[in-house]
This record gives structure tokens, C-alpha cells and sequence, in this order.
């Protein structure tokens, strides 16, 4: 895959991920726009938009800009489908209509996603093509928000990461401690540094992109095994773990991400054991 520097980027949600692949962009030469409800995390050289992206004034703002990419990272107030609704449909079709009547729209969006789309719970594997079916209201609306981006006439890319961890996201850990095991479900996930990396590497990429990407790491477990394995790290013994329900929030499926494997991208992190090493050590400190 070929890269060119010196674009100019959008980033409509400004978290975590959007911090750490802004950081790189700078660091590659590239500008970098940021847009967010409250004050983000300060990023030498971004400049920093304060504002809901759904309101007339941002959308406003927005559309008078070319940017040669936007990455939408958005983030719900809740965990129900109406903050759902909110956050990722009601905002992606206002930026959509708003690009549609803009003199230069972006030259290339890429929705960030999730793999709880696949609504597979028989353990199969799942790839870029597999049919999207779930049963959770919120990934119905996922599915939905999906949709606008693949319906519109934009050159817009989905890219549907799987659980993540790393710095700051020690949930695994955390029911790990309370003796919570784990079930028979298979999960997936990548590192929050691959969730970066791979956001930057598309960014960089010339040419087209595909219309999905699934980003995860190369090896799916079941639930019991990771959290078997992670009290081992913990110094606990894995016996006294006690079985518990999966969230259901992740299925039972295994994740293969063939297109991006395709597209040339190589993991920092390509399995839970190289990712947890140095999650654990700073948990445990």
C-alpha cells in the first residue's frame, strides 16, 4: 500500500483514539482538526473545535472546510439504544447532509465501528463479508448508522473494531480480580495501540479503500481461557474463578479481518498474550 503525507484530517469525536492517531498524523507532518463536546485531552499542535458536531453552527463549520479525511469517533452518553441513536445515527446523518450540499466535501470518511454487529453465537468465524444480524437493540442501530455511509455517494469506509484494551482499559482485569471466569463464548479484541495504528495506516493509504475493514487481533479465545490465563499473571489461582453469563454484548463468534490483513496492516500486538504484558504491569503497580 502506497501513503501520502501532508493531508489535512477531521476528527469528529475526540477521545482516546483520536488523541493517540492524532499525535502520530502530527508527528508524520499532517494537520489535524479535532471536534468535541468538552475540552479535549491537549494534543500539542491540533487545533480544537468546542461544539456538538449536530448543531447548526459546527455542521456550518464543518462543511466549509475540506479536509482530505474524517475519522467519526463517536461515543454514546449511555448504554441504551436511545443515547446510542443519539450519538452515532442522529450525528452521522446530520454530517452527511451537511457534506451533501458542501462545495468540497471530504475526500475519504472513515466510520469508526464495532464487530458487535455480527450477531453470530455459535462460534463461527466472521469476516469483512459475513452478514450483519444482531440481536442488541444497540447494534441494530449501529447497523443503521452502517447503512447511511454505505448509502451515500461519499467514499466512506466502516471500520469495526473488536473489544478493546490496553492503557486505561482494564475491564478484563477488573472482573478477573472479582473472580469472575468467564463462559464458553468466544471472544476477540486488539489493543488500543493497534486501534491507532490501524486508523493511521488506512488514513496514509493512497488509492481507495475498501467499504469494511474488521480490526482484530489474531487470535479469538474463549472467555474462560483469557481469564484463566490473566490470573495466572495475577498471581491468583484460576481455580477459584467462578463461571460467569457472557454480557452478550460480544456474541460468540471468531473475528478474521481479511481485508485489512490484505491491505498490508502488521499488529504491535498480535495476540492478548503480547498485548496484556505491559497492560498488567502498569495494573499492577
Amino acid at each position: 500500500m502506497l501513503f501520502l503525507a501532508g493531508k489535512k484530517h477531521l476528527f469528529i469525536g475526540f477521545g482516546g483514539l483520536a488523541s493517540q492517531s492524532a499525535a502520530t498524523l502530527l508527528a508524520r507532518g499532517d494537520q489535524v482538526v479535532g471536534v468535541s463536546r468538552s475540552a479535549a485531552k491537549v494534543v500539542p499542535g491540533i487545533t480544537h473545535w468546542l461544539g456538538d458536531a449536530r448543531s447548526a453552527a459546527m455542521l456550518e463549520r464543518i462543511a466549509a472546510e475540506h479536509f482530505d479525511t474524517v475519522v467519526i469517533t463517536l461515543s454514546p452518553d449511555g448504554r441504551g439504544p436511545e443515547a446510542y441513536r443519539a450519538s452515532y445515527y442522529d450525528t452521522s446523518a446530520a454530517l452527511l447532509g451537511a457534506w451533501h450540499n458542501a462545495a468540497r466535501p471530504p475526500a475519504r470518511i472513515i466510520f469508526i465501528s464495532s464487530t458487535s454487529v455480527y450477531g453470530q453465537v455459535d462460534g463461527e468465524v466472521v469476516d469483512e463479508f459475513s452478514p450483519t444480524t444482531p440481536s442488541a437493540d444497540t447494534a441494530k442501530i449501529l447497523c443503521e448508522t452502517e447503512a447511511l455511509f454505505f448509502e451515500s455517494p461519499l467514499p466512506t469506509t466502516v471500520l469495526r473494531f473488536s473489544g478493546i484494551y490496553g492503557p486505561g482499559r482494564d475491564y478484563l482485569l477488573r472482573q478477573v480480580r472479582a473472580g469472575k471466569g468467564g463462559s464458553d463464548d468466544y471472544t476477540n479484541r486488539i489493543h488500543v495501540y493497534d486501534c491507532c495504528g490501524v486508523i493511521c495506516y488506512l488514513l496514509q493509504a493512497r488509492g481507495p479503500l475498501e467499504p469494511v475493514y474488521l480490526a482484530s487481533d489474531k487470535r479469538p479465545v474463549k472467555s474462560r481461557d483469557i481469564r484463566r490465563w490473566l490470573a495466572l499473571q495475577l498471581g491468583m489461582n484460576p481455580n477459584v474463578l467462578i463461571e460467569s453469563p457472557s454480557a452478550g454484548r460480544g456474541g460468540n463468534k471468531r473475528c478474521c479481518g481479511k481485508l485489512l490483513d490484505a491491505a498490508g496492516y502488521t499488529f504491535i500486538y498480535p495476540d492478548y498474550e503480547v498485548g496484556y504484558r505491559e497492560t498488567l504491569d502498569r495494573f499492577l503497580r
